[in-house]
């Protein structure tokens, strides 16, 4: 039953082409499953970018708090030759992470990631690297049950996906809808007061929402933020 359905998967994508449809494809892989709180992660010389499921308010916690400077996943999983546990039902195992690894581990339970874990991607270049932390609202013991059953599969089914997934939108979905539709705006030539009045919000909020998108985009400027966004326009 299981082999089935990675056959069907694979058969999926087999016709899919755009990286928005085949992360919704995975996803839906994932979520039957039982793993409907994903991460994706991708470190390079440029930065790191994130695209999941986890909400936007999760997002926004990690972005402004600086976490893809230090999130545990990138320091402890995404160089582990072996897969780590993850989630918040796990942290009994996990002593010498710091307050503020905690947190964040924390702040994703909170958002529903309960226990998971990680699959690192070989990847051919040497100077990134590629990582899923495969997450779950079910309890630590059941994801155990799932992980003896299907791990070699879900393994095998995002190695089938892992590098169809970084086109232009790929990038863009790794924004939050306000992120993007700053980046919009910019690109239409407003200024940061002008959005602000269009969106109904303060001056601030909008250069968070754009400081934001530069650090995933990995962009120097809000112009090199919007070509990487939208391309040229």
């Amino acid at each position: 039953m299981h082999a089935a359905a990675l056959e069907d998967f694979v058969e999926t994508i087999s016709r899919e082409v755009a990286p928005d449809a085949l992360w919704q494809s995975t996803l839906a892989f994932l979520a039957d499953a039982g793993f409907d709180k994903v991460l994706r992660v991708r470190a390079g010389v440029s930065g790191v970018t994130v695209r999941t499921t986890l909400s936007d308010g999760f997002q926004t916690f990690y972005w402004e708090n600086g976490y893809q400077k230090d999130d545990p996943f990138l320091r402890h999983c995404m160089t582990s030759p072996v897969a780590v546990a993850t989630g918040a039902d796990y942290l009994d195992r996990y002593d010498y992470l710091n307050e503020r690894s905690r947190r964040l581990i924390l702040s994703a339970a909170e958002d529903g990631f309960r226990a998971g874990f990680s699959v690192v991607a070989p990847v051919p270049e040497q100077r990134r690297a590629l990582g899923w932390n495969i997450g779950s609202s079910l309890r630590r013991a059941e994801v155990e049950r799932i992980r003896q059953e299907r791990e070699p599969l879900i393994r095998l089914a995002l190695v089938a996906v892992q590098n169809r997934l970084d086109g232009p939108e790929a990038v863009r979905a790794s924004l939050t809808p306000r992120e993007l539709e700053c980046l919009s705006l910019i690109a239409s030539g407003l200024r940061v007061k002008a959005i602000a009045a269009e969106l109904g919000i303060q001056p601030v909020t909008v250069e968070l929402h754009l400081g934001n998108a530069r650090k995933k985009l990995g962009a120097a400027t809000r112009e090199h933020a919007v070509a990487l966004a939208f391309g040229s326009r």
